[in-house]
């Protein structure tokens, strides 16, 4: 894993990092689990203090009480946020579907600015948007209807998953 980081990002063994260097350039993984262990692996080793965000789950169904939330917590169906999210200032983000019908949908590209409790504020790395500011609030998601996930899961959960890696989904 050192010698595919060094390869795609020379510059990352420095702390003066310039986050362009991780628009263009992601590990393709062939699945999200695998994807969710390089990126836990990065951003360990990327520079920087990081700010953990811890999500909220609940079942819509009302037998919340059948699960304990230790459980809820290990469920991460597709499309959506980990129950755990580790971010660094300049690390990279994707973006899951907020609202597709402006810049906010899935496949944006962002780097993570600045923290807050419930919000973090991040910059739009491509596109025709490419250098906006965008506040992205923690935010109820459920899976996906499509997904035939067993549970009513709804997470409260900031919408974005590291991309350092990541995999690419189209139905």
């Amino acid at each position: 894993m050192e010698e595919i980081i060094l390869e795609l990002w020379p510059q990352s063994v420095n702390t003066d990092l310039n986050p362009d260097q991780f628009t263009g350039t992601a590990i393709l993984a062939p699945r999200n689990e695998e994807a969710n262990q390089i990126n836990a692996y990065i951003i360990e080793k990327f520079p920087g203090q990081g700010v953990t965000y811890k999500s909220f789950d609940t079942i819509s169904d009302g037998e919340l009480a059948n699960y304990p939330p230790e459980f809820l917590h290990t469920l991460c169906p597709g499309g959506m946020p980990l129950h755990e999210l580790t971010l660094k200032e300049n690390c990279p983000a994707g973006l899951c579907n907020i609202d597709p019908s402006s810049v906010l949908c899935n496949g944006t590209r962002l780097i993570c600015k600045q923290f807050f409790p419930n919000l973090i504020r991040c910059e739009i790395t491509c596109g025709q948007n490419k250098g906006s500011v965008v506040l992205l609030p923690r935010i109820i998601m459920k899976p996906s209807p499509s997904s035939k996930f067993p549970l009513q899961l709804e997470r409260k959960q900031l919408p974005i998953k590291l991309s350092f890696a990541m995999t690419i989904n189209k139905e």
